[in-house]
């Protein structure tokens, strides 16, 4: 699995960045000035104000990017109708709400300033709900694809190397990882240095001490687990206190529970994403 992590300092650079959305459906990319160190707030409110009237449409929104090399342009695909949180952005909700009750295709939007950031949007995009098309998911169904790929690829390496977990690791080469988890319940759903991974967790505790399991595809990567030893649970002599717990879990759920059954039986269709 390849993980990539990127980040942005907002104090230092000056970022314009395109935004593409999906509304259950629409889709936006978006304009994000951040003031220069060498210009004034003033400054960059003006240069982005500039920017949302000179761009009339898609084609001349792109031709505006495209004179200042120095902006950056996000996409956001799959932005649904309650989302508060863009990349780079928070407490977005004023541009996902333009999105979905305001804008059509093409419309660009008003400056929107956020602490020391301006920004302007443009909707490209508008999906129906239901079944997405290919070009829709290709991007995402061809990274689980390739992952599927490199993990078949991997599991058939190891499946050729023997001996214990460090020679295997020595032998596979510099990307194997080596280790071992202390207190793993069988309530865990992570281990160790492997991370979150159920699967993981869920064979082990299919093991006898001392047996391993061949490789697996997990949740972040190929895994192999052995059983060292178990530590059998204490014995619970009175479990009142697990029964208090889960009658506190149940009941903070009814409320949510009636309610969407409320509005499955009545037919409601939330629209609260228009108005908050």
């Amino acid at each position: 699995n390849l993980k990539m992590d990127f980040d942005l300092d907002a104090q230092r650079t000056p970022v314009v960045a395109w935004i593409h959305f999906k509304t259950t459906g629409a889709g936006f990319p978006m304009f994000l000035l951040e003031p220069r160190l060498t210009s004034s707030t003033l400054d960059g409110f003006a240069v982005a104000t500039a920017f949302a009237t000179a761009s009339k449409d898609t084609q001349t929104y792109m031709a505006q990017l495209k004179k200042d090399p120095t902006l950056v342009h996000y996409n956001f695909p799959n932005a649904g109708k309650n989302e508060r949180n863009l990349t780079g952005l928070k407490n977005a909700r004023e541009i996902v709400k333009w999105a979905y009750n305001d804008a059509s295709i093409g419309t660009v939007s008003t400056v929107y300033t956020m602490d020391d950031q301006y920004v302007v949007a443009i909707l490209i995009a508008k999906r129906e709900e239901g079944t997405a098309s290919v070009d829709d998911v290709r991007t995402e169904v061809t990274g689980k694809v390739k992952n599927e790929i490199k993990a078949e690829q991997i599991i058939a390496k190891l499946s050729k190397l023997t001996g214990d977990f460090a020679k295997i690791a020595t032998d596979y080469g510099t990307q194997a990882l080596t280790g071992t988890a202390p207190d793993v319940t069988f309530s865990s759903t992570a281990i160790g240095s492997v991370g979150y991974d159920p699967i993981a967790c869920g064979k082990a505790f299919g093991l006898k001490p001392g047996k391993r399991t061949t490789a697996f595809k997990g949740e972040t990567g190929v895994v192999m687990v052995e059983l060292v030893k178990i530590q059998p649970a204490p014995e619970v002599a009175d479990y009142n206190q697990q029964k208090t717990q889960k009658e506190t879990q149940r009941s903070g759920s009814d409320d949510y529970l009636v309610d969407e059954a409320t509005k499955k039986l009545a037919d409601i269709v939330d629209e609260r994403y228009k108005f908050f």
